[in-house]
């Protein structure tokens, strides 16, 4: 019988291709899977994604596992590495994995069909909202961000709906799209509302203020604790809580027989009490309940006290007590995001979003899994590496006026990934003898091509708008002139549909493309960032790709 290290000789590449990043996989002496490592050498993007890198690594080995146990007595076949990628993009949607039910799989089998179909020569570009989740209050959730709900009488499949062909075109993703319940049927229609943003905008920005949040206290963990002797970062008490968390959880329903999903405390006792417990059973859940909850009052009780402790010794230390309240306070928030995913076409391609660190995406019978936090990681790096982070004040100055305008920067270049608009940006390095201005050298004609058009990117004083008070539209516009949009360190558009000069050393024998070489020859003072027409991307600097998503 053939090891795991024999069998999965065959599917390295794929596994690879899926993640859109080297993956070496690690086996013990008898040649059996025991650990999967991504590559890549870029320092930060470890440092500062170690969550995201461990959740990936772990549903790829479990996939991997399972699919041994599953195909070792057959023969290898190519098909089978479509099928391996398949599972692993259905890890990472639903994380019941490997017991997924057939509604979950029929769901996929009919967004693949609608995905390529069209209406007067038109793609469809439906929106669904998924509740993975019945404790999650539709209504609520969907009133507080602007969008009107419409439900249904009872719940219906949605090959339902796809019997008539004005639903390719009524639903949108814009201004309707339909809502899907845990069980992966449709219960209702959600509706845009007058001079809001479209539903699609909304879905994909939910994240927008925990990723903000989430973004800035890794950038104190790694370029504020590193200067603080013996610092000891608030993330491990944290991890403490949600470990006390699951373990509560975990006893109640070893307990209880009950085998189910649910992690949430309140809902896990309803059920417990459903089972019909005599009063001595009831007394004995009580007093249980009653030590859980002080061990957890307990361990955030140690927290508060230790922010205030942080925030008496040092500015860094009082910078992450009010981003660690803010954590504790919006905790509840975070828990039921992640019961909520938004699924959407776009171009006959499947875009599955269930978190705000990665879109899963199909198109053409492939998977394909963005890791949109390598761009994000990639883009913070570049932008901080830009100051002279000598002292803590500094440091957290620079974090907090520089987080929020990367995060703009990266959301605006996902919009373009997600819409498929081939785009090349350039982030020029800070130097000292120039400030706002672009090096002649890297110029085709040595010289700025867009004077006469410079206004667009100008505010009413003449100077470069920043990537704040950007206009999405108007940055989805630029970016889809043929050439570059350069900007400078602090993210100031400083020009658009620049042509950029070939350099020398552009390696015209390993990349092609007259946009990916621009993009090489364009990170001699840049970062250089390109967006394909397909929603790829290649990333750029000192003349070589560091990363492809």
């Amino acid at each position: 019988m053939q090891t795991h290290k024999m069998y999965f000789t065959d599917f390295e590449d794929a596994v690879s291709q899926f993640i859109g990043l080297p993956v070496i996989l690690d086996y013990n002496e008898q040649g059996v899977l025991s650990n999967v490592i991504l590559g890549g050498d870029e320092k930060e993007l470890h440092e500062t994604n170690k969550k995201n890198i461990q959740v990936i690594s772990s549903s790829v080995k479990a996939v991997l596992i399972n699919f041994y146990d599953s195909h070792k007595n057959l023969k290898f076949r190519p098909i089978f590495k479509q099928l391996l990628t398949e599972e692993l993009a259905y890890s990472l949607i639903d994380r019941s994995y490997p017991e997924i039910d057939g509604a979950f799989s029929y769901f996929i089998e009919n967004l693949k069909r609608l995905c390529i179909k069209t209406y007067e020569s038109e793609s469809t570009e439906m929106g669904f909202i998924i509740f993975k989740d019945a404790a999650v209050d539709v209504h609520e959730f969907l009133d507080r961000r602007d969008l009107k709900y419409t439900p249904l009488p009872s719940p219906r499949d949605l090959e339902y709906f796809i019997e008539d062909k004005q639903t390719l075109k009524i639903v949108d993703s814009k201004s309707v799209s339909f809502v899907i319940n845990f069980e992966y049927k449709v219960i209702g229609f959600v509706q845009k509302t007058k001079n809001k943003q479209s539903i699609i905008d909304i879905m994909m920005d939910r994240h927008r203020f925990v990723e903000e949040r989430d973004i800035k206290v890794i950038s104190h963990d790694y370029y504020v604790a590193s200067q603080i002797p013996d610092y000891s970062s608030f993330s491990e008490s944290l991890t403490k809580l949600n470990d006390m968390q699951k373990e509560v959880v975990n006893e109640l329903k070893k307990e209880y027989e009950i085998n189910n999903d649910e992690t949430d405390i309140n809902q896990l006792t309803k059920q417990i009490e459903k089972k019909g417990l005599s009063e001595e059973q009831e007394l004995q859940l009580i007093k249980k309940l009653i030590v859980y909850v002080s061990l957890l009052e307990k361990e955030k009780k140690i927290l508060e006290e230790q922010t205030d402790i942080f925030a008496k010794e040092e500015t860094a230390t009082l910078y992450l007590a009010e981003l660690l309240k803010e954590k504790i306070q919006d905790l509840q928030n975070e828990k039921e995001l992640k019961k909520v995913d938004f699924v959407y076409f776009k171009n006959k391609q499947i875009n599955w979003s269930s978190s705000y660190e990665y879109i899963i995406s199909y198109m053409n019978g492939r998977w394909k899994l963005r890791n949109y936090f390598v761009l994000r990681s990639i883009l913070t790096r570049f932008v901080m590496s830009q100051y002279s982070l000598s002292n803590i004040p500094y440091t957290i100055e620079k974090i907090n006026y520089s987080i929020p305008r990367v995060l703009d920067l990266y959301n605006l270049v996902k919009r373009l990934s997600e819409k498929n608009i081939g785009s090349l940006i350039c982030i020029l390095r800070r130097s000292p003898q120039k400030n706002n201005t672009i090096f002649k050298a890297m110029l085709q004609d040595g010289k700025v091509s867009t004077e006469k058009y410079r206004a667009i990117v100008q505010t009413e004083n003449g100077h470069p708008i920043n990537i704040r008070s950007c206009d999405p539209y108007l940055f989805e516009l630029i970016a889809s002139i043929d050439g570059a949009i350069i900007l400078d360190y602090k993210l100031n558009i400083l020009s658009f549909a620049e042509m950029i000069g070939s350099r020398p050393n552009a390696s015209g024998g390993v990349y092609r493309g007259a946009r990916t070489l621009a993009a090489l020859s364009a990170s001699y003072y840049a970062l250089g960032l390109k967006i394909s027409e397909d929603g790829d991307m290649q990333l750029f600097e000192n003349e070589r790709e560091i990363a492809r998503i």
